[in-house]
């Protein structure tokens, strides 16, 4: 295929040239669909301010997500690569529109498909990724009092993927992960994270 026919590597990790291509579009498209769902103004440049907040703490959450997929996939020795689904991004923006938020960009596909141990091990990767920004942004939150408020926005933007992501419907991560017996931990690890964050933004007055 003509999109895996250039190849990079970037630590352990392998990318095809059409891969970085449309990881660059879905973390400008997550960015997109998070400002026009959740502007606060039309005022242009309030809104190019809050595009660049979404651009890091929401785009950079989902392609942190997509790569912790990758990242594990291939250390199972599968090929693993991301590809945009510019169809459904399209839909994703025009509900956004009316307030909706649904992030689906694209997905990391694997070959050949592993087992069901091994694909739940490689789905779990991309919430716990992050719960795992969720709690770092709330840390910062706590270390760093004047940007409180936005760090909390980052973790609560973080909450909502991991538990977005969770849910046991095919197509998304959590339809791999529930049910399996050696991911208990990381599920309740999950939860109580998106938990947390939820409530410390309830008291900051985020939600």
């Amino acid at each position: 295929m003509a999109r895996f026919n250039r190849f990079y590597a970037l630590g352990k990790l392998i990318f095809s040239g059409q891969e970085i291509k449309d990881l660059v579009f879905a973390w400008l498209a997550v960015a997109v669909i998070f400002t026009i769902a959740f502007r606060p103004s039309n005022n242009y440049a309030v809104i190019a301010l809050y595009f660049i907040i979404y651009l890091f703490f929401a785009g950079l959450g989902v392609i942190l997500h997509e790569l912790s997929h990758k990242f594990v996939a291939q250390k199972y020795h599968y090929n693993a690569f991301f590809i945009a689904n510019y169809q459904f991004t399209l839909v994703s923006l025009m509900i956004s529109i009316f307030g909706v938020v649904l992030i689906a960009p694209g997905a990391v596909y694997i070959t050949p498909a592993p087992d069901r141990k091994r694909g739940a091990n490689i789905s779990v990767a991309g919430p716990a990724m992050n719960a795992a920004l969720a709690v770092l942004f709330l840390l910062l939150a706590f270390a760093s009092p004047p940007f409180a408020n936005i760090m909390v926005l980052g973790a609560m933007l973080n909450a909502y993927l991991a538990v977005f992501n969770m849910l046991p419907i095919p197509g998304f991560d959590g339809s791999k992960i529930w049910g399996s017996d050696n991911l208990k931990g990381v599920i309740v690890a999950i939860i109580a994270v998106a938990a947390l964050a939820a409530t410390y933004a309830m008291q900051s007055g985020i939600l």
